[in-house]
């Protein structure tokens, strides 16, 4: 576990939970996808995302985006 994650907010808890739960709807958890969920949640994309989907959205369809860009990290990855 990374160690600022026993020390955040709820929102940042909150934005951990939608990442990690889009990546688990077409993905296996394993250790890059918890460094991808930091890095997203750090950059502020899942925040964004959160605030985009949650006015009426489709959240499948935010889901969706968030395993393009995890897609993306993985070939991106060195």
């Amino acid at each position: 576990m990374i160690d600022s994650y026993r020390y955040d907010n709820s929102d940042l808890l909150d934005q951990r939970k939608f990442a990690l739960a889009a990546i688990t709807q077409f993905n296996q958890i394993d250790r890059e996808s918890y460094e991808f969920c930091d890095q997203v949640i750090q950059t502020g994309v899942i925040g964004k995302l959160i605030e985009k989907y949650s006015e009426g959205g489709n959240m499948m369809e935010a889901f969706k985006e968030v395993n393009e860009l995890y897609k993306d990290h993985l070939k991106n990855r060195p």
